[in-house]
């Protein structure tokens, strides 16, 4: 195995841990959701960055050398460990990307076999819900296999209700349909698919799955935010949602690239949120923007000072290298 492989990697890992650390403080700070939502966002992007950054010129090197032989240092390892190395952080990545594809084409099953709204109710609810839209032209369908309110899609967005929408009244209706368009408006399902590129490049490493969790978590707390602020009750919103995770009963939500809106795992949360946050809600505004912005700033820093020290250790390690071109 290459030292320079070897030592980007490890690098870009302590980098992770260090960026995890600074925004999992930065966010016991932030008051507000989408702002807490964005620096989990802004670590996630540091990473990728950093891969992209400390990866490509070895990989690049790796290409020219075949071409133009060099001289590179290596780590003495038995000659079966690189393959399977390799192949095992393959097999991780691979299988979350599977899991994540099988979401997305039983989520488009779903949608094949679905309903959509009768077109009375649907002209009354895209009249009612017109502020919030702003011109989003979002599909929405109902079907008895989603257990739960799901949204999914990035440029087409899509929102599946369960079967028992049709009977609903219309104060639920309109509380469920003004959190998954707040997904929509915030592109819930695009940053969540860039957390899933990056758990899925470095699958190993815990505190990135740990961080995709808040990051989620976050997204849900916000849309919150954004439903009460577009005229709910905070009681008669967390009376709902409680009403809608009652209807799940021992079943678990399918979670898979898109987000629903009711899930266990943050239910209590966000139930504790509503009711107790008082304050503005909703829409980022300066002052929560400055604390990711920093997060942001800080994990580009700390990735030039980490590049630096990897390509000095490089040009100390390796041999000087000519010059040629490939034929």
């Amino acid at each position: 195995m290459s030292a320079d492989l070897f030592s980007a990697f490890i690098g870009c890992n302590l980098f992770a841990g260090l960026l995890w650390g600074l925004t999992h403080l930065a966010t016991k700070l932030m008051s507000s959701a989408a702002g807490r939502n964005l620096a989990w966002l802004a670590l996630f992007l540091n990473v990728l960055l950093c891969a992209a950054w400390l990866f490509g010129p070895i990989l690049a090197d790796h290409i020219d050398s075949a071409y133009c032989p060099t001289t590179i240092t290596t780590i003495a390892l038995p000659p079966w460990a690189g393959p399977a190395l390799f192949l095992s952080w393959a097999g991780g990545a691979i299988s979350v990307f599977m899991r994540a594809a099988l979401g997305r084409l039983t989520a488009n099953r779903w949608l094949q076999r679905s309903s959509p709204l009768r077109p009375r109710d649907l002209a009354k609810l895209r009249a009612s819900l017109h502020a919030e839209l702003q011109g989003l032209e979002v599909r929405i369908a109902a079907k008895g296999d989603a257990l739960a309110p799901i949204t999914w899609g990035v440029w087409k967005p899509v929102i599946l209700l369960p079967e028992e929408a049709y009977s609903w009244d219309a104060s639920r209706l309109r509380v469920v349909l003004l959190h998954e368009i707040a997904h929509v408006r915030r592109v819930d399902n695009g940053s969540q698919l860039l957390a899933l590129l990056v758990c899925a490049l470095f699958w190993f490493n815990p505190l990135l799955w740990l961080s995709a969790r808040r990051l989620e978590a976050e997204s849900e707390i916000a849309a919150d935010d954004l439903a009460i602020a577009g005229g709910v009750k905070p009681s008669e919103y967390a009376q709902e949602l409680l009403a809608l995770a009652a209807g799940l009963g021992t079943h678990r939500a399918r979670r898979f690239c898109e987000t629903a809106m009711v899930t266990r795992s943050t239910l209590e949360e966000r139930l504790r949120t509503i009711l107790k946050q008082r304050g503005s809600r909703g829409e980022l505004n300066a002052r929560s923007l400055m604390a990711p912005a920093s997060v942001f700033i800080c994990g580009v820093i700390a990735l030039g000072l980490l590049a630096s020290q990897l390509e000095a250790s490089s040009k100390r390690q390796t041999t000087a290298q000519p010059s040629c071109l490939p034929p």
